[in-house]
């Protein structure tokens, strides 16, 4: 058997103090503003499908011979903003000729703007279905056009994280009001409930 003393153990007990619960530190999010910088997307020229004609002037054959759709040259623009009003970062340029562009901000180490590319070609939203889930997802337009945009920048915006507004709160439970047939005046306190009949 093993003897606890002849092996010169020693076994203490630790002494367990109740710590009193510390107290919640609230963080508060501040109504703090945000920089919105807004750039425009050059004249590009994009390939549009027009119809799929054989007699057509702008029908094409590749070299196996087969008849490609006609297609017509659009020029456009983009603009992107690199943040949105409620301060989300954008990925996207607003669309034009039914497409839209992937960008990328490039930043210095301090995290300045030092400029914006475009860094794919026409891509449009199309619904796929994976692992039998729909998902949204960004695809080539089509196998033609690759164009892309050179950028330049056109101003930035200060803006303040959006904020509740009262009158607009007011309204809206006004309106739900309406289903308990509660009257109210024009401050929003309530009259007397109606009967409903």
């Amino acid at each position: 058997m093993f003897d606890a003393e002849s092996a010169d153990l020693k076994t203490t007990k630790k002494k367990t103090t109740k710590k009193e619960p510390s107290a919640l530190v609230r963080k508060f999010k501040e109504n703090g503003t945000f920089y919105s910088d807004l750039f425009k997307l050059q004249l590009g020229k994009a390939l549009q499908y027009v119809g799929f004609r054989k007699e057509s002037k702008n029908a094409a054959y590749d070299r196996e011979g087969n008849l490609h759709p006609d297609w017509l040259t659009k020029e456009h623009t983009h603009f992107y903003r690199t943040v949105d009003s409620k301060g989300k970062v954008q990925e996207f340029c607003a669309p034009a000729c039914g497409h839209t562009h992937r960008m990328k901000v490039n930043r210095n180490s301090a995290g300045e703007i030092i400029s914006v590319e475009c860094e794919s070609g026409p891509l449009s939203m199309q619904v796929t279905d994976k692992y039998g889930k729909k998902e949204r997802v960004y695809m080539p337009v089509n196998d033609f056009d690759d164009h892309t945009h050179e950028t330049i920048y056109v101003r930035s915006d200060k803006l303040q994280n959006q904020s509740i507004n009262v009158e607009a709160a007011k309204v809206i439970s006004r309106e739900a009001s309406k289903n308990s047939k509660d009257v109210f005046d024009n401050e929003g306190k309530k009259l007397e409930t109606l009967a409903v009949q």
